[in-house]
């Protein structure tokens, strides 16, 4: 049986699990497939329906000669018994014959199966599917489908987040609910049930912050306000003290159950008499934000144990499906780039895979400076990431071009090492390699989680010396090497003219990481944003993840290219914010955002300061990753703010490994630095090339 994917990006295979080729290239003729198979009411289509939404300019001849061809082409590529007819005016498929994720979550739904139907929604319909040539007819019906499986994916969303909460897993529910609300984004009365929850938690932050991003949403897409109940709750929510919430114990409670009898004598003693404060040494004004900022964390710490305590934790508890794939052992040279393309690719397979949550590489890579060495290395792993699954194998080359890739699993819920996973296979087809790997480990972690029916995910390519420069690519920007990465983006992206990730790196590199400089043959990152438009185009069969940020950011290519349309914009926007919800501790899916919401200042989604606050989100989840801290810098510049630029700029010029390019941090935190001299400064500008003091200035001012 053949098996289409819609859910999420469009992808075709045949009864060997292989890409059907023929078809993934021609896009129109995939859009017809998926109009017949997708089309409601579902059975039979009229072939003059078809004709209208797919070649309305064209004579009904020449419509129905297309049609026939296009027909011809989908049978010689998905085998005879498909499609079917009935008469000659009437087409359809045999469902005998083809299997679709869409179709299996309509059903799944039917059936009262909420949360496989869940499992199978990876995203919006055909995400990052364009017809170049596609008729209004064509994108008025697709809008409605994604529309209609959005709506019914976040009504699901809604029944399991209200079964969870019935069943006291208010944290649990309020995660399904959050992605319920990120599906349906202008539902009023759905935003209104998040609050409520958050509310009744007692995440009073986590309402406020959600409230205002719906407020300025609202304020900037239709210049209105939130209904009356929506502001009455909230104010609802603003007024509630911790001895409101369901089930905490009394304020008193918790501060004795947490800090010993004298500091708790200290907090209680009365205020001080005017004549008594009128005697006491002022602090500088300058150091009371930072006290209240302390003042505020130790509350908030003081609370956060508080809950743990009453729940019966005295530890930070372990998550249970959270997956970290440890770096493996390389034990034979020429193989060295699967250290780390290992964790590439694994924790693209695992991200998504039932329950199942990943570790970002970076994040490992930075934890992990050695390679694997066992369950002892991979436990100190899952310690610092809080992980319950760590994955630690090696890599084994033998007999000429044959590789073996051992791998183990530690289950940090109980201590033990599930069955060792043995794959052998070429050296030059790492790829089949490793996805038999992933779903060995699968079905082995399938012994102790409920993994359910999943699909691996691909990074885009079937070329193994694409991959291998792709991954070679990745290691270097993890270390902002940015010239070794694009160098092997580019060498990815020329053995494979259609990697989308390979597209989505190079663009990246150059669109986001040179500095400004308008001068005859300097770099620009025009150049940059044709290649994230390019990725968007090659979308197809890549993790939720990185689908999301390709979308994110080909969009928001495109939206600079085509003159700023405001769908464009949304879209971009759409997709960066889906990526924060379903990767909240993602510091890449952080970084997209503020990428995105940097650059739609003429879209009004946000402000420099909820820009800032997305950057910063991005830089206190991973600090070695620069991509942040170098937008941040600009957003500084726009909100004038010296200390903040001075910050970011010393800290940007410790993480970029090129001299050239670390030396306009350098200027700028020189020009910014509180306790620099004038001369300094002076001597910095005497000397400076126009280089780098160009970028300084248009970055800052």
């Amino acid at each position: 049986m053949l098996r289409l994917e819609a859910l999420g990006p469009l992808d075709l295979r045949d009864e060997g699990g292989e890409p059907v080729e023929a078809l993934l290239r021609q896009p129109k003729r995939l859009a017809l497939l998926i109009y017949l198979a997708l089309d409601e009411p579902t059975g039979f289509h009229r072939r003059d329906s078809i004709l209208l939404l797919f070649w309305p300019d064209r004579t009904a001849s020449r419509a129905r000669a297309a049609l026939r061809k296009s027909l011809h082409v989908l049978r010689g590529a998905l085998g005879d018994d498909v499609l079917v007819t009935r008469g000659d005016d009437e087409v359809g498929i045999d469902w005998q014959h083809l299997s679709c994720d869409a179709i299996e979550f309509k059903a799944a739904l039917a059936d009262g199966r909420t949360l496989e139907a869940l499992e199978l929604y990876q995203a919006d319909l055909l995400t990052g599917f364009h017809l170049n040539d596609a008729s209004p007819e064509w994108e008025q019906w697709l809008d409605g489908r994604r529309t209609t499986f959005r709506t019914l994916a976040a009504e699901a969303a809604w029944t399991h987040a209200s079964t969870l909460a019935e069943a006291g897993q208010v944290t649990e529910g309020i995660k399904w609910a959050r992605w319920a609300c990120a599906r349906t984004p202008d539902d009023e009365p759905a935003v209104r049930r998040l609050l409520g929850l958050l509310g009744d938690l007692g995440d009073r932050a986590g309402a406020l912050h959600f409230y205002d991003a719906f407020r300025t949403r609202l304020r900037a897409d239709y210049g209105g306000t939130p209904a009356p109940e929506t502001q009455e709750l909230m104010r609802e929510i603003r007024a509630r003290t911790a001895s409101d919430i369901p089930g905490l114990p009394p304020p008193d409670q918790i501060v004795e159950v947490l800090a010993p009898p004298e500091p708790i004598r200290e907090r209680r003693r009365p205020a001080p008499t005017p004549a008594a404060t009128s005697e006491v040494t002022p602090r500088p004004a300058s150091s009371r934000p930072w006290r209240r900022g302390r003042l505020a964390v130790a509350a908030a710490a003081v609370l956060a144990t508080a809950l743990f305590l009453w729940r019966g934790a005295l530890e930070v508890p372990i998550a249970p499906d959270l997956v970290a794939v440890s770096p493996f052992r390389v034990l034979t040279p020429g193989l060295e780039v699967w250290r780390e393309g290992a964790v590439d690719l694994l924790t693209r397979n695992f991200d998504g895979a039932g329950p199942l949550r990943a570790v970002p590489p970076a994040k490992v890579i930075a934890l992990t400076p050695g390679e694997s060495s066992g369950p002892g290395s991979a436990d100190n792993l899952g310690e610092q990431t809080g992980a319950g699954l760590v994955v630690f194998g090696s890599v084994l080359g033998f007999a000429g071009d044959s590789v073996r890739v051992t791998a183990g699993v530690l289950d940090r819920n109980d201590g033990r090492t599930l069955s060792a996973v043995e794959v052998d296979g070429s050296a030059d087809r790492m790829n089949v390699v490793i996805d038999s790997l992933t779903r060995a480990l699968l079905r082995s972690i399938g012994t102790v989680r409920r993994i359910g029916s999943t699909r691996v995910a691909s990074i885009g390519s079937s070329s193994v010396p694409a991959l291998k420069a792709f991954l070679a690519g990745e290691q270097f920007r993890r270390r902002t090497a940015w010239d070794s990465a694009r160098a092997h983006y580019e060498a990815a992206v020329a053995l494979d003219t259609a990697f989308a990730m390979g597209w989505l790196r190079l663009g990246e590199v150059n669109a986001m990481t040179r500095w400004p400089l308008p001068l005859p043959g300097g770099p620009s990152n025009a150049t940059g944003v044709l290649q994230l438009a390019r990725a968007g185009r090659f979308n197809r069969g890549l993790s939720q993840r990185d689908s999301l940020q390709v979308v994110a950011l080909s969009s928001l290519a495109e939206w600079f290219l085509r003159g700023k349309p405001d769908h464009l914009a949304a879209l971009a926007h759409q997709a960066a914010l889906a990526a924060t919800v379903e990767f909240p501790n993602d510091a890449e899916s952080w970084g997209v955002l503020g990428a995105v919401e940097a650059n739609l200042e003429e879209a009004a989604v946000t402000t420099d300061p909820g820009v800032m606050a997305v950057l910063e989100r991005s830089m206190a989840l991973d600090s070695g990753f620069a991509l942040p801290v170098r937008l941040a810098l600009d957003v500084a510049g726009n909100l004038g703010d010296p200390a903040t630029m001075h910050r970011l700029a010393t800290r940007y010029r410790t993480l970029d490994s090129d001299p050239a390019s670390r030396a306009v941090p350098t200027a700028i935190a020189t020009l910014f630095d509180p306790v620099g001299t004038a001369a300094t400064r002076q001597a910095m500008l005497d000397t400076a090339a126009i280089e780098v003091l160009w970028p300084a200035y248009y970055t800052t001012y």
